[in-house]
């Protein structure tokens, strides 16, 4: 979220390095997703209506349409934060709740929305229509407590998996990720020209992680 500046965090180093960390993991899963829109800015400062800070992206070109893969490219960046926290800290905090929730929204709409899975392949499912029953209103479901248990079971697989890749993701870049996170710490605000010099710079710069292995029942691709 972006809205007017606070006071710097500096004051609160464990605060400062929480956030950084988190923001940091968002904006090097990022860069190491093909044909994900490039960072921008990645800052740990304070917004007026939020209490951390945020990582900013270029967006390249305008889309209308997006692809199983973006999507989960997507779901990935979201995940990157706390997979951060994680790996550098040794523990996870409550500032993904956001993040985790427009992931599991994102996957869950891949499997109701847009006919993403294998069992439900090019079908839409609906929240539920408002019927009668006995005379009185009454939502009644589109479908049956098994398809329902298995897009909760879906949503859960899918989130783990991504999960773990992007662990696997972060940990392979794990001294990259603390070298960005300790120099945001110092400047609060790193542009996109500064994180790309950073990472372009790094040894594994080059072994981008294209390999995201199933999505829904299937390959990403």
């Amino acid at each position: 979220s972006i809205g007017l500046k606070k006071k710097s965090r500096k004051d609160n180093k464990k605060e400062m390095r929480l956030v950084s960390v988190h923001e940091t993991g968002h904006a090097l899963v990022s860069a190491f997703i093909p044909d994900h829109e490039p960072v921008n800015k990645i800052t740990v400062v304070p917004r007026s209506h939020g209490i951390g800070g945020f990582t900013q992206y270029r967006e390249a070109e305008e889309k209308n349409f997006m692809t199983r893969k973006d999507l989960i490219n997507e779901v990935d960046s979201l995940l990157g934060g706390r997979a951060a926290e994680q790996i550098v800290l040794g523990d996870i905090s409550t500032g993904a709740s956001n993040d985790i929730a427009r992931a599991t929204d994102l996957v869950k709409q891949m499997i109701t929305v847009y006919g993403m899975s294998e069992k439900f392949e090019n079908m839409t499912l609906g929240k539920g229509v408002l019927g009668t029953r006995g005379g009185e209103p009454n939502l009644v479901r589109e479908f049956s407590e098994d398809s329902q248990n298995y897009i909760d079971n879906e949503i859960a697989r899918v989130m783990k998996e991504r999960y773990t890749h992007v662990l696997n993701v972060l940990t392979e870049h794990k001294d990259l990720l603390d070298y960005i996170a300790r120099r945001l710490e110092q400047i609060e605000t790193m542009d996109g020209k500064e994180f790309y010099e950073i990472v372009n710079g790094s040894k594994h710069c080059d072994e981008i992680i294209a390999n995201s292995s199933s999505v829904v029942d299937g390959n990403a691709q």
